[in-house]
């Protein structure tokens, strides 16, 4: 199976939560990443108007969608292959392009599984991004899995900073893959610090539970 890194921020921890933010990532560094326009600001703690909404990057950008890269079409399937995506739009637009950017990664019906990092709030969200889980794409398998029982498991306290777990080279792949430059010029102060001013980031957040997946060597189940 495919495994795509889901992230997610939201106004509340509440079950009435309105989704703010999704980022997505896979195996090889595809991205997709938007930002929600209609949700119900009103909902906001005071914490997500401190940590979450200054770290939106698109809310000051007019145009609202993005395909980054160009997409190779396959002749034989139709379907865009390699692309990532950068939206800021409304909660069914976003559900709309999300579903196009998985379909590049189909290997038929729920061939694709979804990590969170703690999923309950993500999946819940993600599932409701579509409407509900009887709606969401056929390529998603139905069963979320989550990062913190995998701490669990290896004897780690699941409550660590995701940032203290990330070696040198995987920290160099967060910055690449998110910023988009190479920082190696960079010392080990000044990566930590521009990380830990960009976290709460669900696209940032999504990035860097691809790396540590890829350090733990966490490997899709066969079928």
């Amino acid at each position: 199976m495919t495994q795509l890194y889901l992230d997610t921020e939201f106004t509340d921890l509440k079950q009435t939560a309105d989704l703010v933010s999704i980022g997505m990532c896979s195996k090889d560094g595809r991205v997709f990443y938007a930002e929600i326009t209609d949700y119900n600001h009103a909902k906001c703690s005071e914490w997500v108007k401190t940590n979450i909404i200054p770290n939106l990057p698109l809310s000051t950008k007019t145009n609202p969608l993005t395909f980054i890269e160009a997409a190779d079409v396959s002749s034989k399937d139709g379907i865009a292959h390699g692309f990532d995506v950068e939206m800021r739009h409304q909660k069914e637009v976003v559900a709309f392009n999300l579903k196009r950017w998985i379909k590049q990664f189909s290997n038929g019906k729920a061939s694709i599984e979804v990590w969170a990092d703690v999923n309950p709030w993500d999946w819940v969200l993600f599932c409701d991004l579509f409407g509900s889980a009887f709606n969401l794409p056929r390529e998603i398998h139905y069963i979320p899995l989550d990062f913190a029982t995998v701490l669990k498991r290896e004897g780690l306290d699941p409550d660590v900073d995701r940032l203290d777990l990330l070696l040198p080279a995987s920290r160099d792949n967060v910055i690449k893959l998110h910023f988009g430059f190479d920082p190696s010029s960079m010392d080990k102060t000044a990566k930590i610090e521009l990380m830990t001013q960009t976290k709460h980031n669900a696209r940032f957040d999504a990035i860097v539970l691809q790396q540590l997946f890829e350090q733990f060597q966490i490997k899709p189940e066969s079928k």
